[in-house]
């Protein structure tokens, strides 16, 4: 039970291969689950990071920055005259994503 954990397998699945009810499982097996779904997600946060960072994945990258360093693409308001230009350059294997932002504040009180 634990390796179906540490390996993402849904807790109803879980409860399904030993026999026993989700509720079941849950109740006597809550920190084995929660350790268990803590070291599968550090697994796939690892793993989509390495391909983020390593050019293996231009979207990869792109998610990263907007949620984990804040970088957003805000909708366009016909109200507002400043513009955000946020450019990407995903490099190759061992080289770091480089990011660059630029304001165009050309408002007129």
């Amino acid at each position: 039970m634990k390796a179906l954990a540490e390996n993402g397998v849904r807790q109803d699945r879980i409860a399904a291969s030993i026999g026993v009810s989700e509720s079941t499982l849950k109740n006597h097996f809550k920190e084995v689950l929660s350790v268990g779904n803590a070291k599968a997600m550090a697994a796939f946060e690892q793993s989509f990071y390495q391909r983020a960072m390593f050019g293996k994945s231009d979207s990869a990258a792109i998610f990263y920055a907007k949620s984990r360093l804040g970088y957003r693409e805000d909708a366009p308001d016909p109200g507002k005259k400043k513009k955000r230009q946020i450019t990407f350059r995903v490099t190759g294997p061992g080289e770091r994503i480089e990011t660059s932002s630029a304001d165009d504040s050309n408002e007129e009180d």
